[in-house]
């Protein structure tokens, strides 16, 4: 964990969203398999974020899925919920979408 948090801290990472994106979420399930656990809500969100700025929907969701997970984990519903229906709703859409160009 501690090549992945210097590479993060000393923003080393390559810009890539898809990349940066992918080691976010390696960070945050390494976080979140030690209990820590706001550390791997902020790794997630920081994903996901690089993910809506790209436009990919479905990756975005998924991060949100796991978001969701944590806060489940902790007790907190109230949430749990929020980042659910995010991610139903990026669901949603891609199955609008999917579903108009079929």
């Amino acid at each position: 964990l501690s090549v992945v948090n210097k590479s993060i801290d000393e923003g080393i990472l390559s810009g890539d969203g898809d990349g940066d994106a992918k080691f976010l979420i390696l960070k945050g399930d390494i976080h979140k398999s030690r209990n820590e656990f706001e550390k791997s809500i902020k790794a997630y969100l920081n994903a996901a974020s690089r993910f809506q700025a790209k436009n990919e929907k479905l990756k975005e969701a998924d991060v949100y899925r796991k978001v969701l997970s944590v806060y489940l984990l902790l007790g907190n519903y109230q949430q749990a919920y929020k980042y659910s229906k995010w991610a139903f709703n990026e669901y949603n859409e891609i199955h609008k979408i999917l579903n108009i160009n079929s």
